[in-house]
């Protein structure tokens, strides 16, 4: 049975990330959102999608589910990296 979890994309809030990091953060998007699924070969991937279309995704599996969340979880707080080429 293929298991779905959603997680919403916030901005995140903690002592590690400095006012000027927070206010390049972008405005939660209620249309942006995590999806981890569980595929064939038992391994958890993520997929932001907004309004149901896919803009990234994992690109490998992960053994854990906490492990797809921990790769969520970095790229929440990278939101505003810088673009390069």
């Amino acid at each position: 049975m293929k298991r779905r979890e959603f997680i919403g994309l916030v901005a995140v809030a903690s002592a590690a990330i400095t006012p000027a990091y927070a206010r390049k953060c972008p405005p939660a998007n209620p249309g942006l959102r995590f999806h981890i699924e569980e595929d064939k070969a038992g391994k958890f991937r993520w997929q932001l999608k907004s309004r149901g279309d896919i803009i990234a995704d994992s690109g490998q599996g992960y053994e854990t589910r906490a492990g797809c969340r921990e790769a969520i979880e970095r790229v929440k707080t990278c939101w505003a990296a810088e673009v390069e080429g």
